[in-house]
């Protein structure tokens, strides 16, 4: 027999000093996975309650501004022979105005930084976004003494229609204020497969070295026109609303000469147009008797002393009990959406047969405020309400 002994003490240990080892770092990823587990649902459930209380204090402050700028309204019927005081009646709209502005953006920056925004892509004309922004922005460039050019053409996009409508709102609003003389040209061309949507100004140009930074959230270049400023949200928008689309913003500026601003989006493909029915004949504004349904007594009051000036027929109600009970038809309501017990929305049942139009309107920009309003088969209009909203209610 021949028999040959062999000491493994040394390797024993070393492989049970790396199953201990082992089983150290699997405890180690472990608990680093957990605390970072738990710091995103921390950091998470943080940026939603943020987004939740940015959305409430925006739903209460903008009560009393839309009071505010009612009340301005129908004062300024009271001072237009009065240069004066029409111009601070002016100068305190534009300040509601600018308020309203940040608070909407910093909602939208908020819902964006949640991830709470979902893009809606459909198939639309172009022609169709560029009306309402022409409707809309068009006081505003008169106003600054500015022209204001808004090309339509005959193409469709594949996008979400509000958030493509959320970006250009902001560009042209920079544009507008930007813009101490000259004009504000909007339109678009086809870029291979895509469509390019571009804002022209003749304001004061960007700087190169200001070309990447002017897109973080609270960057503001001076300048801004007419001494209107906004607050640097703006573009930071544009840019997380681009990312979302996976869209390109392109930017090009020649100082003193100007600057533009592009996004993109997707072609579309027409769909066939049905001829509309002939347009039936509108009664005048004067004596169209209007339902104004709100919790705020003070709104109530501006309301009706703005569209009272306007010519319309107001009654007021406080609660859904007291629109019902009023009497006779109407041709147009305004309910608010939040009523101190339930929502403005349920009224439209009922007194679908007494009111020709139904709005709701409301601070609340929640989705699912917009899709119930929709499937109701309502229209919506947000607080603050403009007096030129008011005014084309009425004349439609």
């Amino acid at each position: 027999y021949l028999t040959s002994y062999t000491d493994i003490t040394e390797l024993r240990q070393a492989l049970r000093a790396l199953e201990q080892s082992n089983v150290e770092l699997e405890r180690r990823v472990s608990e680093r996975t957990e605390a970072l587990a738990a710091a995103k649902a921390l950091a998470e459930a943080a940026t939603a309650s943020k987004t939740r209380f940015l959305a409430a204090a925006s739903h209460d402050l903008l009560q009393p501004l839309h009071a505010a700028r009612l009340f301005l309204a129908a004062l300024e019927t009271e001072v237009r022979d009065n240069p004066a005081q029409e111009e601070l009646v002016g100068a305190a709209d534009q300040s509601i105005d600018s308020a309203h502005r940040l608070l909407r953006a910093l909602l939208n920056l908020s819902k964006l930084e949640a991830g709470g925004v979902k893009p809606e892509v459909r198939t639309f004309p172009i022609a169709g976004l560029f009306d309402e922004l022409e409707r809309e922005f068009r006081p505003q460039a008169e106003a600054r003494g500015l022209t204001l050019r808004i090309v339509r053409p005959s193409v469709y996009v594949v996008s979400d229609y509000d958030l493509l409508r959320s970006m250009l709102q902001n560009l042209i609003g920079n544009a507008l204020r930007y813009t101490e003389r000259g004009k504000v040209l909007v339109g678009c061309r086809r870029v291979g497969d895509k469509v390019q949507i571009s804002v022209w100004d003749t304001g004061p140009g960007i700087p190169e070295a200001s070309r990447e930074e002017i897109f973080a959230a609270f960057t503001r270049l001076p300048g801004g026109g007419g001494g209107e400023h906004g607050v640097g949200l703006g573009l930071a928008i544009v840019q997380r609303v681009a990312e979302l689309l996976d869209a390109e913003v392109v930017l090009r500026s020649t100082l003193g000469r100007g600057s533009m601003f592009a996004v993109s989006a997707p072609r579309g493909i027409s769909s066939p147009i049905i001829a509309d029915a002939a347009t039936p004949t509108l009664p005048p504004v004067e004596g169209l008797r209007v339902l104004c349904v709100d919790n705020e007594p003070a709104i109530l009051r501006g309301l009706g002393a703005v569209l009272k000036r306007m010519g319309a027929e107001v009654t007021t109600a406080r609660n859904a009990e007291e629109a019902m009970g009023a009497p006779g038809e109407f041709d147009l309501a305004l309910v608010d959406f939040h009523l101190d017990h339930g929502d403005g929305l349920a009224l439209h049942g009922p007194m679908k047969s007494r009111v020709k139009r139904f709005v709701v309107v409301t601070a609340d920009t929640s989705a699912d405020v917009e899709g119930a309003v929709k499937a109701a088969g309502a229209e919506l209009v947000r607080k603050p309400i403009r007096p030129q909203v008011l005014k084309s209610l009425l004349e439609r």
